[in-house]
C-alpha cells in the first residue's frame, strides 16, 4: 500500500495530527517525548505557536504545557542511553490557566525541571497575600520518579525513590506540597530539606528582609497523627544560638518552644527544626516563628484533627535539632 493510501486509512481510523508523527527518542538537553494522557493539552514550543497535543510528539526542551483541562506524560533522556517518564496535570478546580515549562540541561545528571509559570496575580493587599486566598494560586499534580524536579515559589519537590504521587501548589506567599503516595523529598529555596510520606503535607514560605537577609520557614502536618514539624532557615542574619516557635493553644494559652540553630561552616546560612507532639484535641493553632524575639515571616495556622489522647502526655512536647 502506498504511503499516501496508508495515511488516508489511518486518518479515517482516527489517527491524525501528532498521532501520525514520527517520534524520535528524547535527547538530553534538547528534546522530550510528550504524550497526551487525558483531556485537552496544549503545547507551545520555543519560538513556536500554541498547538493541541493529540497523541505523542517530539517537543523541544523549554516547551510550555497548558494542562488546565488535561494531563501529559513526558519522557526524558537520562543522558546514559535510558529514559524516564512522569505524568503532570492540573488540580481539579484550579483556576485557568495552569501552565508549566519543561527544562533540562545536557549535563548535571539530565534532571528535568518542571517549572510552574502561571502568573499568580498577587497584590500587596492583605486579602490577596493570604495563604488561603484561593483566587491566586497555581497547582500541579505529579506522578513521577527521581528524574523530575518540580519547582515552586518557595520550595521544590521530587521523588525520593521509585514513582511518587504528589501535588504542589503555589499561593501568593508560599508553596504547599502534599504526598499522596511514595516518598517525596522537599527543599526550600535556601536549602532546608525534608522527606514526606503519604498523608503528610508541607507549607513553605520564603521571603527577603532588609540588609540582604532572607528566610524560609516550613510546617509539616499529618492529619492522622498529633505530630507537627516546624523549621526555620536564615541567610545573612547575625548568628544566634536558638530560634523560637510560639503558638496559641486552646483557652488562649501561649506556648513557646526554643530550638537550636546550626550554622553552616564558612557560610551565612543557619537553620533549625523541631518535631512536636501536640495533644490538645481538635483545634486550630496560630503560630509564629521568632528570631531574637522578633517574628520572622508571616504567621501560619496549623490544624489538629485528632481527638485528645488520654494515654499520652497532655499539651506540647518537642524534640529540636540544628539544620545546616
Amino acid at each position: 500500500m502506498a504511503v499516501g493510501a496508508m495515511t488516508t486509512v489511518l486518518a479515517l481510523a482516527g489517527f491524525t495530527g501528532s498521532a501520525l508523527a514520527t517520534v524520535s527518542p528524547p535527547v538530553a538537553g534538547k528534546t522530550f517525548e510528550a504524550t497526551r494522557v487525558s483531556g485537552t493539552v496544549y503545547v507551545t514550543q520555543p519560538h513556536g505557536s500554541k498547538t493541541t497535543l493529540t497523541g505523542t510528539e517530539d517537543v523541544a526542551v523549554g516547551s510550555i504545557f497548558d494542562v488546565t483541562k488535561g494531563s501529559v506524560q513526558l519522557t526524558a533522556s537520562n543522558g546514559k542511553g535510558g529514559t524516564y517518564s512522569g505524568t503532570f496535570g492540573a488540580q481539579k478546580g484550579a483556576p485557568s490557566p495552569q501552565q508549566f515549562q519543561a527544562l533540562q540541561s545536557a549535563t548535571g545528571g539530565a534532571i528535568t525541571e518542571i517549572k510552574l509559570i502561571t502568573a499568580l496575580g498577587c497584590t500587596t493587599k492583605a486579602a490577596d497575600i493570604s495563604q488561603r486566598h484561593r483566587r491566586y494560586y497555581r497547582a500541579i499534580t505529579v506522578a513521577a520518579g527521581q528524574g523530575f524536579l518540580v519547582l515552586g515559589l518557595s520550595a521544590s519537590a521530587s521523588s525520593k525513590s521509585g514513582v511518587s504521587h504528589y501535588t504542589l501548589d503555589d499561593e501568593c506567599n508560599g508553596t504547599h506540597i502534599s504526598d499522596n503516595g511514595g516518598k517525596v523529598l522537599t527543599k526550600t529555596k535556601n536549602g532546608l530539606t525534608n522527606t514526606l510520606i503519604p498523608g503528610k503535607s508541607e507549607i513553605s514560605k520564603c521571603g527577603a528582609a532588609s540588609g540582604g537577609r532572607s528566610y524560609c520557614l516550613f510546617l509539616i502536618s499529618d492529619p492522622s497523627a498529633i505530630t507537627f514539624t516546624f523549621g526555620l532557615g536564615l541567610i545573612n542574619y547575625a548568628h544566634a544560638s536558638h530560634w523560637t516557635l510560639c503558638f496559641t493553644a486552646p483557652g488562649s494559652k501561649k506556648v513557646c518552644q526554643n530550638g537550636p540553630l546550626a550554622k553552616a561552616a564558612g557560610g551565612t546560612f543557619q537553620g533549625g527544626g523541631m518535631t512536636c507532639t501536640i495533644n490538645y484535641g481538635p483545634a486550630s493553632f496560630p503560630a509564629r516563628w521568632l528570631f531574637k524575639s522578633r517574628q520572622v515571616g508571616p504567621s501560619e495556622t496549623f490544624v489538629a484533627t485528632q481527638p485528645y489522647r488520654p494515654f499520652q502526655a497532655p499539651g506540647t512536647s518537642c524534640t529540636a535539632y540544628g539544620a545546616a
